[in-house]
């Protein structure tokens, strides 16, 4: 019964999308000049309903809009319960995480800092843990000297 309703509103909601898109582009733009609403027949609204055309059309964009919200809503709700309420939440794990809580903090006066610094951490390995080397010496000067460009001839 519910999928016969489901398809029953699909259709009506695809017929009320047909409408909506018909009639707004009836209406005529609020620039009252721009090209690109004449051009989608925005002043076909007036001479076919006359000079109150845009309170009807008004009117009729939101009576159709608010009946397209409505079907879609009903549609929606109608779908969760043929398919089953499906959430992303659903495939989480149901165990429970467990959290830390706060540290106590220690009741002994601070210890004083020693003057030696605190150790490095180990240098960063290469591949399969071979240790990584930079080269910091200088390149050596070419054997050649440069090339002088000839004057571009005129």
């Amino acid at each position: 019964m519910l999928s016969i309703l489901w398809t029953f509103l699909a259709v009506v909601n695809v017929i009320l999308c047909v409408l909506l898109i018909a009639i707004i582009l009836l209406q005529k733009s609020r620039s009252h000049g721009a090209a690109a609403g004449l051009a989608f027949g925005a002043g076909m609204g007036e001479q076919l309903f006359g000079a109150q055309a845009g309170n009807i059309l008004t009117n009729a964009t939101i009576i159709l809009l608010t009946a397209f919200l409505v079907n879609t809503t009903i549609l929606a709700v109608i779908s969760g319960r043929l398919h089953g309420s499906r959430s992303v939440t659903d495939s989480l794990p149901n165990e429970q995480i467990p959290i830390a809580g706060p540290t106590p903090i220690s009741q002994s006066p601070i210890a004083p800092q020693s003057e030696a610094p605190a150790p490095m951490p180990p240098a960063p390995s290469g591949i399969a843990g071979e240790p990584v080397t930079l080269d910091t010496s200088t390149p050596e000067p070419p054997d050649n000297p440069p090339v002088e460009n000839p004057p571009a001839q005129e």
